[in-house]
């Protein structure tokens, strides 16, 4: 890690503010492994029994990255029913796509795919691009979270088990991006940068994302935290049992995601994700220093892969090379620039679970008219 992190603090002995929390974490996941196991156990009879007489006892939401796929592959083992939900924004590489149909049909897991209509998602990732904040992930981030959340209504499942890692995802930068539960946001970009309402797009409301953060409607099982985890095993284990094949990059596996970390966040904004990336492996064992420092120094994306995929994007998006460059030269802003819903978007974290269930009860009892 490094300043690009505007409010990192370094110490003495070399660690910096993100790297004591994220050792203690895995320090403290490592030492009470066996009692976390048994919970895990003890979820897995739960969801099995909240799941009797219906098609699946639970939701997982696949990329075809590392961590959801290996999500898929425990699940499995440990008996369950799961849907797979795929969210195809249109930037779904070949290889992913082949990743997830080969992983899923070997463990015959069904898949429904969520495909945004392309056009209004396509003027939506412009606007934010022309936004010039570091949140252009935003719109598809806040479509899964939704979208799981529809099919667990509409399937009836009370549980979502999730990809989150403590090991790869340790640590994380605010100032990097925001907004991704904000729908407010996201539609005032669209608006804005459009002249248009943002509709045809699935989202979560405020309401709606009140009861998210408070865990109604189904609970979400992080199963990382609670089972131990190789990142150099898992991946050797898909490559053996399922073809899997890695795209050289976290969150690789989308097109536009990796142009857009790879290339317009270091050069526009200034900083890599690769380094929270893999700091958060140094933290937890599983990379050395001197590899990551060694993965740093080269570019994100090799200079003839980047020529490419800038050409692809430019295309796909409908917008000449020129007018690429006028937003890579444009100022920076942030989320805080636009009308937003910070304050409700914050609640969770403020007020813990408990409060926020309390604050959902207490509103839905109140009359119509309030």
């Amino acid at each position: 890690m490094d300043t690009t992190d505007p409010a990192i603090a370094f110490h003495e002995e070399g660690t910096c503010s993100h790297c004591r929390p994220a050792m203690a974490m895995i320090k403290e996941l490592t030492d009470t492994l066996p009692q976390r196991s048994l919970i895990w156990e003890r979820t897995v009879e739960e969801i099995k029994k909240a799941g009797k007489g219906k098609d699946f006892d639970c939701i997982m939401g696949v990329s075809g990255g590392v961590d959801s796929s290996y999500a898929v592959m425990i699940a499995k083992e440990a008996g369950l029913r799961p849907i797979a939900v795929h969210l195809d924004n249109g930037w779904n590489s070949e290889l992913a796509v082949a990743n997830i149909k080969n992983l899923l049909n070997s463990l015959k897991v069904p898949l429904v795919t969520e495909v945004l209509n392309w056009e209004v998602f396509r003027k939506l990732q412009l606007a934010f691009l022309h936004s010039s904040t570091p949140d252009s992930e935003a719109p598809t981030d806040h479509a899964i979270t939704a979208t799981l959340y529809r099919y667990a209504k509409k399937f009836g499942t009370k549980y979502s088990i999730s990809g989150v890692n403590p090991y790869t995802e340790s640590i994380g930068v605010a100032g990097w991006s925001d907004g991704h539960g904000d729908w407010r946001y996201i539609s005032q970009i669209y608006q804005k940068f459009t002249g248009e309402r943002l509709k045809d797009y699935v989202h979560l409301n405020a309401a709606q994302m009140i009861a998210f953060g408070a865990g109604l409607g189904f609970k979400n099982v992080k199963p990382f935290f609670l089972i131990p985890f190789s990142k150099e095993s898992v991946q050797t284990r898909m490559e053996t049992e399922f073809g899997w094949r890695s795209y050289g990059g976290k969150h690789y596996e989308n097109v536009y995601t990796k142009f857009f970390q790879g290339y317009i966040l270091p050069v526009k904004f200034g900083f890599d994700k690769r380094r929270a990336h893999l700091s958060s492996l140094i933290c937890a064992g599983q990379i050395s220093r001197e590899t990551a420092l060694s993965i740093i120094a080269e570019p994100a994306i090799p200079p003839e892969e980047l020529t490419r995929d800038y050409a692809f994007v430019c295309k796909k998006l409908g917008i000449s090379v020129e007018e690429m460059q006028a937003i890579m030269l444009a100022p920076p802003k942030c989320y805080r620039d636009y009308p937003n819903n910070e304050w409700l978007v914050r609640l969770p974290h403020r007020l813990g679970k408990t409060k926020l269930r309390r604050l959902w009860s207490s509103l839905v009892r109140l009359p119509r008219s309030v």
